[in-house]
């Protein structure tokens, strides 16, 4: 006999779950973030020519990216102090600097939001993504960056010593000049009579990148302030340091301004001061130097040294100029470049200095991408993401539980009922090891609605069932929005819409979960018990036989169904001529049996024949009183509703509650 399928009225209730397979979009950073006291960064996308050690240069303006992070930039303190460069492995570049007195190779005005940042590259493309990043003074004030700089402009110098630079001398007093000054374009400083010179006012400003400074550093070397001082003549003042040179084509070029100023020059092959580049020892070639020499005064340029031409006591200042030194022959070295000011032993009069601006090589520009937010991530109800969703019933508190990427001023959540209706609101989670918080302190934060005072949300017997039930989490940091104050805090996803929602913001995250009281698995097995010929020796399921039919029923949980609501209605088939309704053909006490001395545990319900079992001829009105026949049966009947009293009990650890019923009907 093939079982046949169960009408089940009152279990319509008891609905399997659908679990919500929508995407997560919020969640934590990819790759992770870098530091939790940092809450924005942007990916620097660097040309496909760059190579380990190249100088690489992105000019940024912050008030722009925290703009498109929705943030109000004029409501907010750019922190000068917090850009860092960040490269794939997670570990920060180096050697880098922020540069915010420089940007477009210009002056830039101090504490504006803007400015220049560059680092030596120290992986090759295939390596991942370079992240820049950067903070406002709100969400805590960073330490100076701990990286070397490059300090080719001496923008990063430590007072007059320029950081990043070896100086040195031979022969000389300590009167000579090698040391920083910061100034403006036109400023100009007094020379004091002496050495064979009277007083002379002479340019003492930064490059003239098209009548406006690069910057506000440079360094001076040679006498300028004071006489040689030598004891012997002869005094060497240096500048040097060591670079990197990439391999290949990325070699690129050296370049540097320098300006020329004084009293003294060159004369003949030993007399008097001139000034020397030099590479590993070597004076270049400066004939070599690309140097523009028309302007008037012209420089004496020799193939291994430039400087004034003669000297006299009539001041000369030779203007800011550019050399540019190819590195092709260097590709993939080491080099010292070093800068000198020569002064011959003839005597110590008539003074020059050389000016010296904006060293770089090996430069790629850069260019930057749509800047990003830290993020959150709903781990409680379940992540969707990676396991599945939570399932709750009545009596259960909604336990959350988000972690973050960095550090906030609170995370809180809402909660939204199957129907999308807000049934808890702005519930604050803890990271202090409270409130079912772990470990404290971990940027996991915690409300398992232990504490009254702080509760989340119970689901309501009144709740509506379903798998769209939804956590909404705000992990707020100190930023002010420009979407209006309820969005104070949230970083935005660049051109999306400012809805609070997880679609639109990085630190917002979603988690849907679902609410079923109860689900009940049934499942329906017969037995053929006699027939017309055999009788009960291996029964055939042939006309008039006696079927028993057995349903199990299983409480699969994870709650407990109401009380008196667990009703079971079974259509007879059209083979079925009778149901049984008296013991003498059910071979137990009552037509209908109701067992669960099977169950793992209490069902909770209990059975009485005469009250719990009744009749119908149609499927619809069930008070048919049975008119059995000479062998127990009512051929009349086609359905059969078995209604248990009292809630079956809900799973526990020791197992799940079930009962079976049994019943017999003939068949044709």
């Amino acid at each position: 006999m093939r079982a046949r399928s169960l009408a089940l009225t009152a279990l319509t209730l008891t609905i399997g779950i659908a679990l919500w397979t929508s995407s997560v979009r919020a969640d934590l950073a990819n790759p992770a973030w870098f530091n939790p006291a940092w809450h924005y960064r942007v990916p620097i996308t660097i040309p496909a020519a760059a190579a380990v050690n190249s100088t690489v240069v992105v000019n940024v303006n912050f008030s722009t990216l925290l703009t498109q992070l929705g943030i109000n930039a004029g409501s907010v303190d750019f922190d000068e102090l917090s850009p860092r460069v960040v490269r794939p492995n997670g570990a920060t570049v180096a050697t880098q600097e922020f540069n915010d007195r420089v940007f477009n190779n210009t002056l830039d005005a101090a504490n504006n939001g803007s400015g220049e940042v560059r680092f030596l590259l120290q992986d090759a493309a295939a390596a991942g993504t370079y992240y820049l990043y950067f903070d406002i003074t709100g969400n805590g004030v960073k330490p100076a960056n701990p990286a070397t700089p490059i300090n080719g402009n001496f923008e990063q110098s430590a007072g007059n010593v320029p950081t990043s630079w070896v100086r040195s001398a031979l022969n000389a007093g300590g009167a000579q000049n090698n040391e920083v000054y910061r100034t403006a374009l036109t400023a100009t400083t007094s020379v004091a009579a002496g050495c064979s010179t009277s007083t002379t006012t002479v340019a003492n400003g930064p490059v003239n990148n098209g009548a406006v400074a690069s910057g506000e550093a440079w360094a001076l070397l040679g006498y300028r302030d004071n006489c040689e001082d030598g004891a012997s003549g002869n005094e060497t003042i240096r500048l040097a340091r060591d670079i990197a040179v990439p391999g290949g084509a990325a070699a690129g070029n050296l370049t540097f301004n320098f300006q020329v100023q004084g009293w003294d020059g060159i004369t003949n092959a030993s007399n008097y001061d001139w000034f020397v580049f030099y590479v590993n020892g070597t004076p270049v070639t400066h004939t070599a130097l690309g140097i523009n020499n028309a302007p008037s005064p012209q420089l004496v340029i020799e193939a291994s040294r430039l400087g004034r031409n003669g000297y006299s006591s009539g001041y000369r200042d030779h203007g800011w100029k550019l050399a540019t030194l190819n590195l092709a022959a260097f590709a993939g070295t080491t080099i010292n470049f070093r800068i000198e000011a020569r002064f011959s032993s003839s005597d110590n009069s008539y003074r020059s200095w050389v000016k010296i601006d904006d060293v770089a090589w090996s430069i790629q520009n850069a260019t930057l991408g749509s800047p990003q937010g830290f993020g959150a991530n709903v781990q409680a109800p379940n992540d969707t993401a990676v396991t599945a969703a939570s399932v709750l019933t009545v009596g259960q508190p909604v336990v959350l539980r988000v972690a973050v990427d960095a550090t906030t001023t609170s995370v809180r959540a809402d909660v939204y009922d199957d129907n999308s209706t807000l049934v808890a609101a702005n519930r604050l989670l803890f990271d202090d090891g409270t409130h079912g918080d772990a470990v404290a302190g971990d940027r996991i934060f915690t409300n398992d609605g232990s504490v009254p005072a702080d509760p989340t949300y119970v689901i309501l017997a009144t709740d509506p069932q379903g798998s769209a039930w939804r956590v909404r989490a705000f992990a707020r940091d100190a930023s002010v929005s420009s979407s209006g104050a309820a969005n104070n805090g949230l970083v935005l996803r660049p051109g999306l819409p400012t809805a609070p929602v997880q679609a639109n913001y990085f630190n917002i995250d979603e988690q849907v979960f679902s609410v079923v009281f109860t689900r009940l698995e049934v499942t329906k097995t017969s037995t053929t018990v006699l027939d017309p010929i055999n009788v009960a020796a291996q029964p055939k399921a042939i006309p008039g036989a006696w079927v028993q039919y057995s349903l199990n029923v299983v409480n699969r949980g994870p709650g407990s169904a109401d009380s008196n609501t667990v009703v079971i209605v079974d259509a007879l088939p059209a083979s079925a001529t009778a149901l049984c309704v008296t013991a003498a053909c059910s071979g137990a006490a009552t037509p209908v049996v109701f067992d669960d001395t099977g169950s793992a545990i209490p069902t909770g319900l209990t059975f009485v024949y005469a009250t719990h079992v009744s009749y119908s001829t149609d499927g619809v009105t069930f008070n048919h009183v049975p008119a059995p026949d000479a062998a127990g049966f009512d051929a009349a009947i086609t359905h059969v509703r078995i209604a248990p009293a009292g809630p079956m009990l809900p799973p526990t650890v020791a197992g799940d509650p079930s009962f079976v019923l049994r019943y017999v009907v003939r068949v044709d």
